[in-house]
């Protein structure tokens, strides 16, 4: 070993390494840049196809392995020193009138990993509990999807986002940046889709299609994508591709293209698409197959109809920054208000995120929950998401904070749980869902005729 190491070596060899290792490092300098300006450069197409994309990946690592070393956990909340010790469900009234079940998505601090328990709302105790293991869901998936961050796809940075209860006790989810998957009591897989990586939240229409926003690649032949390509997807039952819309697209062919590139503020998110919520029956303001779109980036809320392609309203504001809008009645919507503002000094939340109600018979704003979640101190400078039960109570998710809310219909806090985990962290939630009291007993019946896991 000793004569390996210390051995002589002619210094043309050591001169002609040298020589090798530069034109190899100027090539690869090359390739990179070649796929940099294809990213970042209109009409400008990459010259080397899967090597520059591979090279492009390799150069990323020295930026990746710092990040991963200097940022906090992402599964951790923020903000979340205003609530004490406090950790689970609080009760502060009683909740034996709660109808139905929630649909708890979170981040198990005690064993670190993303995990969904339905909830009994009237005692607040879990009914059953699945594990969601990235690992399974995801084996074999392409990861050639460039759009993706495929770090949230590892156990320890996975989160379940927006799960959807099926009658067999099932659920079908993604992560954020993901394919779309369906797994059973037992987290084994059943379905995958991956046609399209999807994003934040997750809907069913009246046909049992699954919507979610997704990332549009661009083309092969096409110049890359300098911006995040938001969409719509719409998949069947069986996730199978039924139908896609790239939002930028669609507000260009509306003759809307200002509200996506205005001058002189460009950003990669430049629409932030963070909801889909389809139509179930028909109104007077709309129809069964339409779809409430919320982008964030632009402070709207969009009503399309993708069977003929239409924009049939739009509104920005008073929300800003928005997350979540659900349709109350026939005539109402409801829109989480996060309510964020960056005046040159970072995001800050003006007054309090909140629930803003837009009535389209009277064309008139309400906030009927300002006064409750005041005294609960919401404050979501991202993320957020609210549900109405059956029984008129309200739920609201304070995700990056690790907290959801209880209030009855008199605006009282009946109670709050705290996502607190292992060392006293609070961990982030994930889009938890408002399951009725029908759904939830038939997924439970179905569960408990299933038997327990091998």
């Amino acid at each position: 070993m000793e004569k390996l190491f210390f051995r002589k070596i002619e210094l043309w060899c050591v001169a002609l390494l040298l020589l090798v290792g530069l034109v190899a490092t100027l090539f690869f300098g090359a390739i990179v840049k070649d796929e940099v300006e294809s990213r970042t450069a209109q009409n400008r197409p990459a010259t080397f196809g899967r090597l520059g994309d591979r090279a492009y990946r390799l150069a990323s690592i020295p930026e990746t392995v710092g990040r991963i070393l200097t940022e906090t956990n992402p599964l951790e909340a923020d903000d979340y020193q205003r609530f004490g010790t406090q950790s689970g469900w609080t009760r502060y009234a009683d909740t034996d009138l709660v109808s139905g079940y929630l649909l708890l998505a979170r981040i198990d601090g005690d064993v670190g990993k993303a995990v969904v328990e339905l909830v009994g709302l009237s005692d607040l105790s879990v009914r059953h509990r699945w594990n969601a293991d990235p690992a399974i869901l995801f084996a074999g998936a392409s990861r050639a999807y460039k759009g993706t961050d495929y770090s949230q796809w590892e156990p320890d940075r996975f989160r379940v986002m927006h799960p959807f209860l099926n009658s067999d006790g099932s659920l079908t989810l993604h992560g954020q940046q993901s394919p779309l998957v369906s797994m059973d009591a037992c987290g084994r897989r059943t379905m995958i889709s991956e046609d399209l990586h999807v994003h934040h939240s997750l809907n069913r229409d009246a046909d049992g299609n699954f919507w979610a926003p997704t990332q549009i690649e661009a083309k092969d032949g096409e110049p890359p994508h300098r911006y995040e390509n938001d969409g719509l997807a719409k998949f069947a039952a069986d996730g199978t591709l039924a139908f896609a819309r790239a939002i930028p697209d669609l507000l260009a062919d509306h003759d809307l293209t200002h509200l996506v590139f205005p001058g002189y503020s460009f950003q990669r998110s430049i629409v932030h698409l963070n909801d889909i919520q389809p139509v179930l029956a028909d109104g007077p303001y709309w129809r069964k197959g339409d779809v409430f779109v919320s982008l964030r980036r632009q402070s709207m809320i969009l009503l399309y109809r993708p069977s003929t392609d239409e924009i049939l309203w739009m509104k920005q504001g008073p929300w800003v920054a928005q997350h979540d809008v659900d349709i109350l009645d026939d005539h109402r919507i409801g829109v989480f208000d996060n309510h964020v503002t960056d005046r040159g000094a970072g995001i800050e939340i003006e007054g309090q995120s909140d629930i803003v109600v837009y009535d389209f018979a009277t064309d008139t704003v309400s906030r009927p929950f300002t006064a409750a979640l005041g005294r609960a101190g919401l404050a979501a400078k991202s993320n957020g998401l609210f549900d109405m039960t059956e029984s008129g109570h309200l739920i609201v998710e304070e995700d990056t904070s690790g907290r959801i809310l209880l209030i009855g219909p008199d605006q009282t806090l009946l109670a709050d749980f705290i996502n607190r985990g292992a060392g006293q962290k609070v961990f982030r939630m994930g889009w938890s869902r408002y399951i009725s009291q029908a759904d939830g007993d038939a997924a439970l019946a179905a569960l408990a005729a299933q038997g327990p896991c091998d």
